[in-house]
């Protein structure tokens, strides 16, 4: 029979609603489980469209690059619609210093953007390296400091005002904008994606914009 001591010193060891802290534990693990699962299945959108718009989602696609002007994070260097005419399809990829999914992507679309050399061309734009009007030199350097570490392969750059209107309208990050010779959005992709799923979406882009 259990001595009546070690039966208390048990009963104190589980919580208030008679769950151990073992328990407890695993409850607590399995919440986080499923609230990772959660994000990421909202992250992983995929949203094409027939131009700049599609019907229910005009805040996703709603953007316009005939004419639009970037500068690089060391700002030598300022890209425009111009630079479009150059390349079969352009690549646009919006991206934060705070996005975890857009910092380990980063790698990939380096390696995509060599593959593509001369045919498709890869931009990143670093959404907050702006804020209130202004170019945040702290977020730019953290922005260099992120690109340092993940390579570099083609242009990084910073917002300018006029692109923020759209860029504010974006729900998460990284998104990443196809765009034909004109300024066309042909494809928007929300989310993180692999080099191979990259791949293939760039081929269809590819396809489409050469049909």
């Amino acid at each position: 029979m259990e001595k009546e001591p070690e039966k208390k010193l048990k009963m104190k060891k589980r919580g208030r609603r008679g769950f151990s802290d073992i328990e407890c534990k695993i409850w607590k693990i399995n919440i986080v489980i499923v609230l990772i699962a959660f994000c990421i299945a909202c992250t992983v959108r995929v949203v094409q469209t027939d131009g700049a718009h599609i019907q229910g989602e005009e805040d996703v696609a709603d953007a316009d690059f005939t004419s639009f002007e970037l500068t690089t994070l060391d700002g030598k260097e300022q890209i425009t619609e111009k630079q479009l005419q150059d390349y079969e399809l352009t690549v646009v990829n919006f991206w934060t210093t705070t996005c975890i999914f857009c910092i380990k992507e980063m790698p990939d679309l380096n390696e995509l953007s060599r593959e593509y050399k001369g045919k498709v061309q890869f931009i990143g734009v670093c959404a907050d390296t702006r804020a209130d009007g202004e170019v945040s030199e702290s977020a730019v350097k953290a922005a260099q400091d992120i690109v340092k570490l993940r390579g570099q392969a083609f242009a990084q750059t910073t917002p300018s005002e006029d692109m923020m209107g759209m860029i504010r309208k974006i729900p998460g990050y990284p998104q990443t904008y196809f765009i034909d010779r004109d300024g066309n959005v042909v494809k928007v992709i929300s989310g993180l994606k692999n080099k191979d799923q990259w791949k293939s979406i760039v081929e269809d882009a590819l396809t489409e914009v050469n049909h």
